[in-house]
């Protein structure tokens, strides 16, 4: 009885969700093609939810999802010409930076993640947030209150949200997604993690050349099951905020998630070494793709995770854990993210 009532429930929730995506969507685009695109997906999602159950459903709104983003961002609606990858659509810098950083290692894995925990759950507000920001849409809260605390009129698609001090902007992104890392390592059997820790406390000289490297604080240390120590640091990057980098960052999928690799570098690299510690930046950018050094990290801990419960051949196994490192974290950066730009109202 009671799961037949919280499936109920769901199923409401997610009918209104869908149709207040579908207003946005009717306001920003003219012509209809797109409202009856996703009516007849929300049609077939409950017509299948007996039959398929919730997983079915899940993955017939994950599609709908995609395909209404991919329409949104490539301009589909909006003209009778179809781009296809002959012909590439005429997106300026913004567009396209949007476009492949939507893309890449479980950079939309929060679309599929299913709220059994509050690891994949996400709250109405911030889903709307996220998808607006995802689909380049305007906030109505930013509307509301063009203003920010500090003083700055706001863009309506919240980059100067994301990046402003006001209402704790970066540290509270960096504090969800690295309290994401720190419960999938905790998970890892015999992984030990720490979170924050200044450089000195790990044995970095006072008086040495580096004296002054000694206060640095990495969010992440843990010892892994073979032994390695590694520090991480975590960051997430709004691509399209530098508006001298939107040219570069357009031409190649994650340019911003790696420059912002390579600042970490020289920021922790001589200090990690001096104490014998490896250093791997945890970059991410806030449309969710990850930076290749953060792809690495975790697929090297899923190997470790696999290797120490036994199931290093297990395809099924391992897959299952890939999904939730990837789920955990995308849902934890499009929170951080979300939760960033409306906290500046």
């Amino acid at each position: 009885m009671w799961e037949k009532v919280s499936r109920e429930r769901s199923s409401q929730k997610a009918q209104e969700a869908f149709y207040r995506l579908q207003n946005d969507h009717q306001d920003a685009v003219s012509g209809a093609p797109e409202r009856s695109l996703l009516k007849a997906s929300w049609r077939d999602c409950t017509e299948a939810w007996r039959g398929e159950g919730a997983k079915g459903v899940q993955g017939r709104l994950y599609d709908t999802l995609q395909a209404a983003t991919r329409k949104r961002l490539l301009g589909e609606l909006l003209g009778s010409s179809r781009p296809t990858l002959e012909t590439p659509p005429s997106l300026d810098e913004k567009g396209q930076i949007r476009l492949r950083s939507c893309s890449g290692n479980g950079a939309s894995a929060w679309l599929g993640a299913i709220p059994f925990d509050s690891n994949h759950k996400i709250f109405p507000p911030l889903f709307r947030t996220a998808m607006r920001v995802r689909l380049a849409l305007y906030i109505p809260e930013l509307v509301r209150q063009p203003v920010c605390g500090c003083g700055q009129r706001r863009d309506l698609e919240g980059v100067h949200g994301g990046k402003c001090p006001t209402g704790g902007g970066p540290w509270r992104r960096y504090q969800k997604v690295g309290a994401a890392f720190f419960e999938l390592l905790t998970g890892v059997r015999y992984c030990t993690v720490g979170g924050e820790t200044t450089m000195g406390s790990l044995g970095l000289d006072l008086i040495g050349p580096l004296a002054e490297e000694h206060d640095k604080r990495p969010n992440l240390f843990t010892t892994l099951p073979n032994g390695d120590s590694i520090l991480g640091d975590v960051t997430l990057i709004y691509p399209i905020q530098d508006i001298t980098r939107l040219h570069r960052n357009a031409k190649k999928a994650g340019a911003a998630a790696k420059e912002k690799e390579g600042k970490k570098h020289t920021h922790y690299d001589d200090a990690c070494r001096a104490v014998g510690i490896r250093f791997v930046p945890l970059v991410f950018e806030t449309y969710g793709r990850p930076g290749g050094e953060t792809v690495r990290f975790v697929k090297e801990m899923v190997r470790q995770a696999t290797e120490r419960l036994g199931e290093m051949n297990d395809v099924s196994a391992r897959q299952k854990i890939v999904d939730r490192w990837w789920k955990t974290l995308s849902v934890a950066v499009q929170k951080a993210a979300a939760s960033t730009i409306l906290a500046s109202v």
